[in-house]
């Protein structure tokens, strides 16, 4: 053969192989995709187990588990107001098996107090809506009622109640807070380590108010050791028919509300986002999750696409953010 034939040969021969290469390795990345999920996928709670936040994920996962077909196994990942457990989701591979179960604290609230070290636009993928759930103000059997007469004594006598939350910064600190300036009231905040050590303070009278979830101190509210103040919502809760709304108090434009989500890395892949999508939807509207939804004074605020996800979450900081950074919380 001669010499230009063997390198028009050769030419060829690599170009072939090179061909061949590039579809193996399209083939290779298309097939796991393709087959996802193909083993257990990591759901991280930020906060510790046994919480509300840790039962609604795990009623969740469960639910999920059945439409993926592979376990969704839950990892309680706490600290520094559910930054550690964010951020070990952020660091994760993007291949969809970690991800996070996302709440108001996380995904909002810690970025007007903390400088975190990610960005939640650039570096989180929202994959779907979970649950909203209202916030609710519970008060010492010996504050002030209603709302309307809380509101003159404290004006009358500025620093002389207290509120509580579960640290500086968190969902019941900020919605306190805001309360406040609406009522026109001076009171003083007071953080703890989390519910075993506040209730105790506020059934003794030590503390005067507390706001935070429906579902924490009902208990204590139907053993008559706490008076349930106002309901966040539009309208009553089934749970507590008899406590008026913020609403119906006068406090308007005031609806105070947690809220939950799925989130992974950024750079998802998009069939992998759309499968998880997909489950989470499926899961969160199951009849199963809503009936623990209700019996948390819960409503699911799903289906939504990842793209309205997103949308839900970036509206949600514009409306926050600068709120919270206005009041100048330390975090130390």
């Amino acid at each position: 053969m001669k010499k230009s034939s063997l390198l028009n040969y050769g030419r060829k021969l690599a170009v072939a192989s090179v061909v061949a290469v590039s579809l193996t390795s399209a083939t290779t990345i298309a097939q796991p995709l393709s087959e996802y999920p193909n083993r257990p996928i990591t759901m991280v709670v930020a906060f510790a187990a046994g919480g509300t936040t840790d039962v609604m994920a795990r009623a969740l996962a469960q639910s999920m588990s059945t439409v993926l077909g592979q376990p969704v196994v839950v990892e309680n990942r706490s600290g520094a107001g559910g930054i550690i457990g964010t951020n070990s989701v952020v660091s994760a591979p993007a291949d969809g098996y970690t991800i996070g179960f996302g709440t108001s604290s996380q995904l909002v609230i810690n970025e007007g107090v903390h400088k975190l070290g990610f960005s939640i636009d650039k570096d989180i993928q929202m994959v779907g809506l979970v649950a909203k759930s209202p916030m609710v103000l519970y008060g010492s059997l010996q504050v002030p009622k209603p709302l309307k007469r809380f509101a003159e004594v404290a004006r009358a006598e500025p620093g002389k109640f207290t509120f509580g939350s579960g640290g500086v910064g968190q969902s019941g600190h900020v919605f306190a807070e805001l309360l406040m300036t609406k009522l026109g009231v001076k009171a003083v905040h007071v953080p703890y380590r989390g519910g075993a050590q506040i209730y105790p303070e506020l059934m003794s009278g030590r503390l005067d108010l507390l706001m935070n979830t429906l579902v924490s101190g009902m208990p204590f509210v139907k053993d008559g050791k706490l008076a349930l103040i106002a309901v966040g919502g539009t309208k009553r809760t089934p749970l507590a028919p008899d406590v008026p709304t913020f609403l119906e108090q006068g406090i308007s434009d005031f609806d105070p509300y947690s809220w939950t989500s799925i989130f992974a890395p950024a750079k998802l892949p998009p069939p992998v986002l759309a499968k998880l999508n997909a489950a989470v939807n499926a899961a969160a509207v199951s009849e199963s999750f809503r009936q623990k939804l209700v019996q948390q004074g819960g409503e699911t605020i799903a289906p939504a696409t990842a793209a309205e996800a997103t949308e839900f979450s970036v509206r949600e900081r514009n409306l926050w953010v600068p709120f919270i950074r206005s009041l100048k919380i330390s975090p130390d």
